[in-house]
């Protein structure tokens, strides 16, 4: 499969669609395994919290070492000052680095639904204006004589414009829909597990630690965090799909314009090249104004030819007028000879109605029928969705990461602070942990928490 936007082979000529998304969906199942694990993380820490930890402490004498942990003489698990005023400064610069991360993914947001919304305002503007262009068209094919009596056969032309605007529309209420879903859900992705960990580190600095609040925050959060990386994974996935969807756009404004790509862009916003002689045998959508036009076209060049043709034996530049020599121009106005005045008439009408239909097909016509309006859209793709909106979904999903990340971290230090953090007194030194006394002899004061030994993280 190649690189390209629904795995686009330029050599063939044809997508693998099916191929291209198996490839999209590979990449997000790789971060759903990421989510997995923390939905898994929730039930293993409390099996060993709750069963396996004192099931090793009861069972494996060996391994009572491991276990020992400093205690007073009532057997209050005793803490180091240090060790909890550590744990609380890790835990304010993590709160500190997602707030930062909160600030920059939400300005991200808002980037995207910039993008986002800039784009959907331009794909209405251009299809309201190609409707307009279509009867701007048709009204002055109308104010010809030879096509006045045409407007029933143009009605497909006008027909296809409203379709083109009814896709369009329907383009841009599934912007809309997309855009306040999307950016209600971004807010409440970076707010939820932010709000919950601050919350947890909040009741752990007032020393709120009963029923083992801080574990159940930390679990809960971990639930949140599951949500969120599913969240990046369809952000990561959503992410890949415009950065190749933007490269299209970039070879389509800059490339070639036979490519099939552009045929695809064409057929999305239902405009079918109206001056391919094929596209428009039928006759329908904007290929009626073609075939109007190429009509009037050819009759007026009959007339004018066929009137220069009955004045052939004369001179190019002149009809006699009396004994003066003139121009065709002047003998359809001056001419004494009625036959003469009226073929002179017929070829200048012709020529003038050549250049008329010439500059209608010029200026009104050509950008509808070579769907110059995909290319004004296009552009604003390129402008709006891929240098504004893409760069700022690439900062929401890149900021969901970080801030998964940094909570992750957190919990654990949350976790710790169970027992670190609540009932804080002093212990008086005791001979049997001198060494460990002395280490902090200056203040002799430690942190404890009223609980059995084996509910240390």
């Amino acid at each position: 499969m190649s690189g390209r936007f629904l795995g686009y082979d330029e050599e063939e000529d044809e997508f693998d669609a099916e191929t291209y998304g198996i490839w999209i969906a590979e990449r997000g199942a790789a971060i759903l395994l990421v989510a997995l694990a923390h939905l898994l993380a929730i039930p293993i820490y409390l099996s060993w919290r709750c069963c396996c930890k004192p099931l090793l402490r009861k069972c494996c004498c060996c391994c009572r070492s491991c276990f020992e942990e400093k205690t007073d003489k009532s057997g209050k698990t005793v803490f180091s000052a240090i060790s909890v005023r550590s744990l609380k400064l890790l835990l304010i610069v993590i709160v500190a680095m997602v707030v930062a991360v909160f600030i920059a993914g939400t300005s991200g947001n808002a980037v995207t639904q910039k993008g986002f919304g800039n784009t959907s305002d331009n794909l209405i503007k251009h299809g309201q204006q190609l409707v307009d262009d279509v009867e701007v068209a048709i009204q002055r094919l109308l104010a010809q004589a030879r096509t006045s009596d045409e407007g029933s056969r143009m009605e497909p032309a006008t027909e296809a414009g409203n379709d083109a605007l009814d896709t369009i529309r329907n383009i841009d209420n599934s912007f809309d829909t997309f855009r306040q879903y999307h950016s209600l859900a971004v807010y409440v992705l970076f707010a939820a597990p932010a709000a919950f960990f601050g919350l947890g580190v909040l009741l752990g600095f007032f020393n709120f630690t009963c029923c083992q609040l801080l574990i159940v925050i930390a679990m809960w959060n971990l639930l949140l965090l599951f949500v969120v990386i599913i969240a990046v994974s369809l952000h990561s996935m959503l992410w890949l799909v415009t950065n190749d969807f933007c490269a299209e756009v970039d070879l389509f404004v800059d490339g070639s314009s036979t490519t099939k790509s552009r045929e695809l862009f064409e057929k999305a916003l239902n405009c079918v090249n109206g001056s391919d002689p094929e596209a428009t045998a039928d006759g329908t959508g904007f290929g009626a104004l073609n075939n109007v036009i190429q009509d009037a076209l050819t009759e007026a060049r009959d007339a004018a030819c066929n009137a220069a043709d009955s004045l052939y034996h004369r001179d190019d530049d002149d009809v006699i007028a009396g004994a003066d020599p003139i121009t065709f121009e002047v003998c359809a106005t001056e001419c004494t000879v009625n036959s003469e005045k009226a073929l002179a008439e017929g070829l200048m009408n012709g020529i003038a109605e050549i250049a008329t239909y010439n500059d209608i097909k010029t200026v009104n016509l050509d950008p509808i029928l070579e769907c110059r309006f995909v290319d004004q859209i296009v552009g604003d793709f390129r402008s709006d969705l891929c240098r504004t909106a893409v760069p700022g979904l690439y900062t929401v999903t890149l900021m969901l990461a970080v801030i998964v990340i940094l909570i992750d971290v957190g919990l654990v230090f949350l976790c710790r602070g169970q027992r670190r953090f609540g009932n804080i007194g002093e212990a008086a030194p005791d001979s049997a942990y001198g060494d460990y006394y002395y280490e902090y002899d200056e203040s002799k004061i430690y942190e404890y928490e009223y609980g059995s030994s084996y509910d240390e993280l």
